[in-house]
């Protein structure tokens, strides 16, 4: 895992952190992750991003998480999570 610093008046400080709450270091994806999974390019990887939206009703403005991309897909999230990282 990661280590933080902390700084007290120039005194240093590290502490671990032992666990996460996800398992992404980032909630949302992008057509450039969609391209890397997928293997397809970046335009084709926007439009199936925009289906994505659509299909999930979504407003222009907002996102699509990485969650949401593996339900739609049927990947498992492990396996985007290792690709991502």
């Amino acid at each position: 895992m990661d280590n933080v610093w902390i700084v007290y008046d120039n005194c240093i400080s590290s502490i671990k952190i032992v666990g996460s709450m996800s398992k992404f270091s980032r909630l949302v994806i992008y057509p450039k992750d969609i391209a890397a999974i997928t293997g397809k390019n970046y335009r084709s990887s926007w439009i199936l991003l925009t289906k994505i939206k659509s299909h999930l009703n979504k407003e222009h403005h907002q996102v699509v998480t990485i969650q949401e991309f593996c339900e739609y897909m049927g990947i498992g999230e492990e396996i985007v999570a290792k690709l991502l990282a």
